[in-house]
């Protein structure tokens, strides 16, 4: 069991919230080492206690999308110190079930489930006779409507070893008694023709059949009516259609919003890999994209220039950044001037393409969305990605002009929730670069050693810089990242 949960059942226990893991405990270890979800119902009335206790011991509570959302449960996050893992626990203050379109059933079943526990592995269960009947439940309305089946043929092997772990007679038995007492219109007859239903066929015209005659004895339960349900569910079905072929957005978000996470340092400091393993771990629970800053993607009226790059550079040497970089900071400065239009366009369409990507990441954290990128502009005229030019320098009207523009693309840019600054030693960057498994040819030392002086002058003055040494061990280094990572989410 994880640090965080032994934490957060002692404070239930001695808080006296009325709780218990309700779903799939069979499965119970691999969702205290934080492999699964953990699926908890907490009485209505500790609804406020539980919440309490939760935040104080570093929990964020999460949402899904409006449109998929149920209403009486939620998710909370949180991390666990030792191991870096997300902890997901989906609570339940009311037993509302159903598929995974709508769940359309309010069952009263709260009090059976939180009065009859036990504890197994340390925690607080239901009843064995309670959770195979709630289960059995809950897989048959399920079957009773055809909107759910692609989701049952993906979960098929699913069920049926969850129902074979739950099962023995006694638990039936139990099942069959609860039901009388709580549930005195389902009858014993629909849970026995259930049990054949998950000991043969899921997907047969007897499933299908027990399953509309257990939803309509349990129709008195109903959220919304056959109309309401029908449309949500034809609603709902469309929307997870599209999103399966032609969206990313996979995953719940946090209630506080998203966030801009920026991964800053010299050439072969580990950005890459960062941004990456970030990007992994965040996206296992939320919805997380990730950009490249520095090589921003061309637009509709930069793809033509983008194009007649390769040909320009070879026509015109002397205008390429990395030739007008060296030039700038190996101490042959020279007038602004000198500048060549080119140049000037150049520094334009990177601003504009960076001002645009970094403007649509702002807007989809205000849906929600994480964005790790990789670099991000500088403050500082002449840094890292960040303006090239001065208005300042320039004595001709026209470039002045367009260098007043570049400069007005990068205040435009919003800034980072945070930005982690990887400090390597230049001697370390030299021999990684050597060892970098990287597509193209290699970057020169001098090159490295140029970017390496350029990267000290990265300054922001609008967000919070964190600088981690990242001269050591990647798994000693990232444990530091991601707790910096979820403090700022």
């Amino acid at each position: 069991m994880l640090r965080i949960i032994k934490v957060l059942v002692k404070r239930l226990d001695e808080e006296a919230v009325s709780y218990c893991f309700w779903k799939s405990t069979w499965d119970l270890p691999r969702a205290l080492d934080g492999d699964s979800d953990l699926d908890l119902l907490v009485a209505k009335g500790n609804a406020g206690r539980f919440e309490k206790i939760v935040s104080g011991i570093g929990f964020k509570r999460g949402t899904t999308e409006c449109w998929r959302e149920n209403k009486f449960s939620c998710h909370f996050y949180g991390i666990d110190e030792p191991t870096g893992k997300i902890i997901h626990l989906h609570v339940y203050y009311k037993l509302v079930t159903g598929g995974t379109l709508l769940k359309n059933y309010h069952l009263p079943l709260e009090e059976l489930l939180l009065k009859n526990v036990v504890t197994k592995h340390g925690v607080k269960v239901c009843h064995e006779g309670a959770e195979l009947l709630v289960f059995m439940l809950r897989k048959i309305l399920e079957i009773s409507s055809l909107f759910e089946y692609p989701f049952l043929i993906k979960e098929n092997d699913l069920i049926k070893e969850e129902f074979k772990n739950l099962y023995s007679e006694s638990a039936f038995d139990e099942a069959i008694l609860l039901a009388d007492r709580y549930l005195p219109t389902i009858g014993s007859n629909i849970l026995k023709r259930a049990r054949d239903v998950f000991t043969r066929k899921l997907f047969s015209l007897p499933a299908f059949w027990t399953g509309l005659m257990a939803a309509r004895r349990l129709r008195e339960f109903r959220i919304y009516g056959l109309f309401g349900a029908f449309s949500i569910k034809f609603f709902r079905s469309v929307r997870y259609t599209i999103e399966y072929f032609f969206s990313r957005n996979k995953g719940n978000i946090l209630a506080s919003g998203g966030a801009i996470i920026a991964i800053v340092g010299p050439e072969a400091s580990g950005k890459s890999t960062f941004v990456a393993e970030l990007a992994s771990w965040l996206g296992e629970h939320f919805q997380v994209g990730k950009v490249h800053v520095g090589k921003p993607p061309p637009c509709i009226s930069t793809w033509l220039p983008h194009a007649m790059l390769p040909v320009l550079r070879r026509m015109f040497p002397t205008s390429r950044t990395g030739y007008v970089e060296e030039k700038k900071w190996s101490g042959k400065k020279e007038k602004g001037d000198n500048c060549s239009l080119l140049f000037l366009l150049r520094c334009l369409m990177v601003a504009y393409e960076r001002r645009k990507l970094l403007l649509r990441c702002y807007r989809k954290t205000g849906k929600g969305k994480i964005i790790i990128c990789d670099r991000y502009p500088s403050s500082v005229v002449h840094g890292t990605d960040g303006p090239q030019t001065s208005p300042s320098t320039f004595s001709s009207p026209i470039k002045r002009f367009l260098s007043s523009i570049e400069v007005n693309f990068y205040r435009q840019i919003p800034a980072p929730d945070l930005v982690i600054f990887l400090n390597v030693p230049l001697d370390t960057t030299l021999k990684r670069n050597l060892g970098r498994d990287k597509k193209g040819p290699k970057e020169t030392e001098s090159y490295i050693r140029l970017r390496y002086k350029v990267l000290s002058k990265w300054f922001r003055e609008d967000t919070i810089v964190k600088h981690i040494n990242n001269s050591g061990p990647f798994e000693d280094v990232f444990p530091l990242v991601k707790r910096l990572v979820w403090d700022v989410l």
